[in-house]
């Protein structure tokens, strides 16, 4: 007890006697540690995240992470990583002529099959089936001539051609 209060004074928490061993660590809420964690792998897809490491960046045991995206999310750390992984490899696939395999080790799978189970595991689909879905459905005719045009993969915008939003003649 401290002088001249009649509480017991309470020993610092876990987190802050943390924060004063590394003052790089992050003691904030578990919304900050799920933001962090989430930037973090935005920012480099295609590094070799695992639980530990991402629990690492943000100081915090990985049963902590795992609750905290839980919480935020719906959905554990290692899950959103494949959903952002699906979604690259979704965008790449529209958008370029690269292999399954180039496009797949891209986003940070080193095994082609695993990137194929996991893309399929989310769209229903393989990513070589998703490829040819998606060029199929994306031809268009001009509105003068006839002749087909594919639909930028950027955007989808039949009306912008290669960017630029001229009038094709």
């Amino acid at each position: 007890m401290s002088k001249g209060s009649s509480h017991p004074q309470s020993p610092p928490s876990k987190a802050s006697a943390q924060h004063a061993l590394d003052p790089g660590a992050s003691p904030g809420p578990p919304q900050m540690h799920a933001q962090r964690v989430m930037e973090a792998m935005q920012h480099d897809l295609a590094h070799h995240w695992t639980l530990t490491t991402l629990a690492n960046l943000v100081h915090v045991s990985q049963s902590q992470l795992n609750r905290h995206f839980k919480n935020e999310l719906g959905l554990p750390p290692i899950s959103y990583l494949v959903a952002l992984r699906v979604r690259e490899m979704t965008r790449l696939l529209r958008a370029t002529h690269h292999s399954v395999r180039d496009i797949a080790r891209a986003v940070g799978w080193t095994d082609q099959a695993h990137a194929a189970q996991q893309f399929r595991k989310l769209t229903g689909l393989s990513p070589t089936e998703y490829r040819a879905k998606v060029r199929e459905a994306a031809v268009v005719a001009c509105f003068w001539c006839g002749q087909p045009l594919p639909i930028p993969a950027s955007d989808g915008d039949p009306r912008v051609l290669d960017g630029d939003p001229s009038v094709h003649g």
